[in-house]
């Protein structure tokens, strides 16, 4: 299910969605055991390989409540972690060039260079038309909502986010203005970024 649903690399994510996925089960089951030793044991009904619980609606209802109010919490409190997290430095240097901005972790971008298989960070015109040159230039196939088109891409010499540091990367022509960041950097990077 992981491997089908995240894929298996980087390797070390994978062992660590694989970790959650056990642990998850593991809890499930050990809560639906204390639920079946520690409360009367006509509360919980095993049936077919499915258990039901038994409950009045009251109950549910006020359990349901409850649930909605500590998720929108955790919800809330992890949007807010992860959203100073989205923002990065980035320095790109290619042919003698150096160019730096604040780049954006875009989780909409995951397109990868088809040869390579390596991760394409989309760039503003501004920035790529400083960097690219006409020996490096490639073509990248994409496919979008609107149908699919080709954008103009370059592999730099290095690339820095913050302190990760590569070059198996390829910087794409973004086809419309980007705004307050000239960067959009690609989520695959992220579990890399992590493992550093």
């Amino acid at each position: 299910m992981i491997a089908v649903t995240f894929g298996i690399k980087p390797i070390k994510q994978f062992i660590k969605r694989l970790f959650f996925l056990f642990a998850i089960t593991f809890l499930f089951g050990g809560v639906t055991y204390a639920i079946y030793i520690f409360f009367d044991k006509d509360i919980l009904i095993y049936s077919n390989g499915i258990i039901y619980f038994d409950v009045d609606m009251t109950f549910l209802v006020i359990c349901s409540v409850i649930s909605y109010f500590v998720i929108t919490l955790i919800t809330k409190y992890t949007d807010k972690k992860s959203s100073k997290n989205k923002e990065y430095y980035v320095t790109i240097e290619n042919s003698g060039k150096t160019v730096s901005c604040i780049g954006l972790m875009d989780t909409g971008n995951n397109l990868r260079e088809p040869f390579s298989d390596y991760p394409v960070i989309m760039a503003d015109k501004s920035i790529f038309n400083q960097l690219y040159t006409d020996e490096t230039l490639r073509i990248i196939p994409i496919s979008t909502v609107n149908g699919e088109s080709i954008i103009k891409a370059f592999k730099p010499q290095k690339i820095t986010i913050e302190n990760f540091i590569t070059d198996k990367v390829y910087i794409g022509e973004s086809a419309v203005a980007l705004g307050e960041y000239k960067i959009i950097l690609n989520i695959n990077l992220e579990g890399e970024m992590n493992n550093e």
